[in-house]
């Protein structure tokens, strides 16, 4: 494993201009003083008949995680166009279908970059699934996407479409690591950005928060190069970016 030096990229006058961020989780609090404010919303579910719907009702963040997420990639790339997919309300749960759904809306809504800080292993819906991510890869769209080391990783991120992320205690926040031996090798940490007055152990944590600081660092590239796809941004994290500051 070894740290990436990202100092260049980090600590340049790149902001994720332009970049557009959808999203996927509970919500996502234009309020809150770690996020700058938002371009969009939606809100994606199943009604009592089993109909997939979409409404622009019904947004606020419940459970903070979207939040959380969210800061993370605005104190990293500060002026990225984030829009909000709702798709969990009081629980981190939703059905497979509603995540296909998700990402059909930020395929059709042309975003730069999808952050999936979720997975699943439920494989009845898993070649719709792939299906989507494979056209928004297809389409130029990066999907990042949390997982967990080993054969259960979960999806989407075990898809080679996606750029899976998960973290590792060495990650403190901030930082990037790469695991050519693992089965997933973008590592960083499993903490958002701490709260005023609340103590760290009572804030979230777990490896859905690597994806946003991998979104965040994407959204800067995209800025500098709006026409990379996934598989140019992989190579270039991975074998350590050297930004020419043009």
């Amino acid at each position: 494993m070894r740290k990436l030096i990202l100092d260049d990229i980090l600590s340049s006058n790149l902001a994720g201009r332009g970049v557009k961020v959808a999203l996927i989780d509970s919500g996502i609090n234009p309020y809150h003083p770690h996020v700058n404010g938002i371009a969009g919303a939606v809100r994606i579910g199943i009604d009592k008949s089993k109909c997939i719907y979409c409404s622009d009702t019904d947004l606020f963040d419940r459970i903070g995680h979207g939040t959380a997420c969210a800061g993370i990639i605005c104190k990293i790339a500060g002026e990225v166009k984030l829009y909000s997919i709702k798709v969990f309300d009081e629980s981190l749960s939703t059905y497979t279908s509603v995540l296909i759904e998700a990402i059909k809306w930020s395929v059709e809504n042309k975003v730069s970059i999808i952050n999936m800080s979720l997975g699943t292993h439920n494989k009845r819906y898993l070649s719709g699934l792939r299906d989507i991510c494979r056209r928004a890869h297809n389409e130029g769209i990066i999907i990042v996407a949390a997982g967990k080391q080993g054969k259960e990783a979960g999806y989407p991120a075990a898809f080679s479409e996606t750029i899976a992320t998960t973290s590792d205690g060495n990650c403190r926040e901030g930082e990037f690591f790469y695991d050519e031996t693992a089965s997933i090798k973008f590592l960083a940490s499993a903490k958002p950005r701490p709260l005023p007055n609340i103590f760290d152990t009572f804030n979230f944590h777990g490896d859905s928060f690597s994806a946003p600081y991998y979104s965040g660092l994407i959204a800067l590239l995209k800025e500098k190069y709006p026409f990379y796809g996934a598989d140019k941004i992989r190579t270039l994290i991975s074998g350590g970016i050297r930004y020419d500051g043009d």
